[in-house]
């Protein structure tokens, strides 16, 4: 899936940019990094990675029909809405495309206005709907202590900060203050050169973090469709800096685009491979083994077949307590397997008791073992 994402990534640079240049560039400075390694790697961040492929899908789908002042038709604006669709049924990230589009018309796209904003209400009336329903009625998302937003400049600087030290630096901290600056100088930056793509990307980066920007920060996972953002504006800053010192001389441009993508491979892709080769890989095989002989030890004190049953695992080997469950769904095929333990319970405000469930099961050196399911 990360080859499908970098090409989707290239996509939508290129068309937004009309270079093949700020594609490349662009995918060299956000399509690799370690931080990114666990979307990718880890089945638990599938989401993330779908939002990303639906969302840049769709905008590279927009920027394409919008080429050369043409406006996409019904017929073209139906793909559109439900790649966005798709990408709001992945992660909540996605709601700002409907912000993307309209930055698109307000700073690179040309035509009459009232029409070229039809796709900004459309998908942003999909997004009003949305919300609304996310964050409404029992089991909410805004009633969630871990999302539970608490709107303020002060945090919306400390997350950018936050998400920028992830992948900026080894210790994952940035002072604030570095943060805004970084925002506003961009901005200052891209109103001084005059370039469009420039300003899109700056005020894209700014508004794009705000589904997360008011909750407490996640690891890097969660910046994925806003990192793309930086990565445009990066890749469209080298290719105008690139024209405007060596100018349109074809043998100068080919020799500072050639040295612009070698210094790139050496500080971002040289070390990307160490990185996958000396730790990930084989951390993710001897995950893979321990994994397999837990499904294996879990699948010999059930049924073949446990159909709609409620299990109580005492406990388990894994740190996160909805492991277990992720790993029973899979291995059994049925998703409405009930799967609890005293973590999943406690977070549920629960009490811990074997009364109402089929099967009880422990784990001890490695191995999982019934208990009666009467017994306390």
């Amino acid at each position: 899936m990360r080859v499908s994402n970098v090409c989707i990534l290239y996509l939508a640079a290129e068309r937004l940019s009309g270079s093949r240049e700020v594609g490349v560039f662009t995918v060299m400075l956000a399509g690799f990094h370690p931080q990114l390694n666990s979307v990718y790697y880890d089945s638990g961040m599938i989401f993330d990675a779908l939002a990303f492929s639906f969302f840049y899908s769709a905008l590279a789908l927009y920027a394409h029909y919008r080429r050369d002042g043409r406006m996409p038709g019904a017929i073209q604006s139906a793909p559109i809405v439900l790649l966005y669709i798709a990408a709001l049924a992945s992660k909540e990230i996605a709601v700002s495309f409907p912000v993307a589009l309209l930055l698109y018309e307000l700073t690179i796209g040309t035509g009459r206005f009232s029409r070229r904003i039809r796709l900004v209400l459309i998908t942003g009336f999909l997004t009003l709907i949305y919300v609304v329903g996310k964050n409404t009625g029992p089991g909410s998302l805004s009633a969630e202590s871990a999302y539970h937003p608490e709107i303020s400049l002060a945090g919306y600087i400390h997350t950018y900060a936050h998400y920028a030290g992830e992948f900026l630096r080894d210790s994952g901290y940035l002072p604030d203050s570095w943060a805004a600056f970084a925002l506003a100088g961009c901005l200052a930056l891209a109103l001084l050169l005059r370039n469009r793509l420039l300003i899109w990307a700056a005020l894209f980066n700014l508004f794009s973090i705000l589904p997360i920007a008011f909750i407490p920060p996640r690891n890097g996972f969660a910046f994925l469709v806003p990192l793309a953002g930086w990565g445009i504006f990066g890749g469209a800053l080298m290719a105008d800096l690139l024209r405007r010192l060596l100018g349109y001389t074809r043998s100068l441009r080919i020799a500072g685009q050639a040295a612009v993508a070698l210094a790139l491979f050496f500080v971002v892709l040289r070390p990307e491979e160490k990185t996958l080769r000396r730790y990930l890989y084989p951390v993710v095989h001897q995950e893979q083994f321990a994994n397999l002989e837990t499904w294996h030890s879990l699948q010999s004190v059930l049924p073949a077949n446990p159909g709609n049953k409620k299990i109580l695992a005492l406990h388990d080997p894994f740190e996160n307590g909805y492991y277990l469950m992720f790993l029973a769904h899979l291995g059994f095929n049925n998703p409405a397997l009930v799967v609890d333990t005293p973590r999943t319970l406690s977070a549920a405000g629960r009490m811990v008791s074997r009364e109402g469930y089929d099967y009880v099961i422990d784990y001890d050196q490695g191995t999982f073992f019934r208990v009666p399911a009467n017994v306390q």
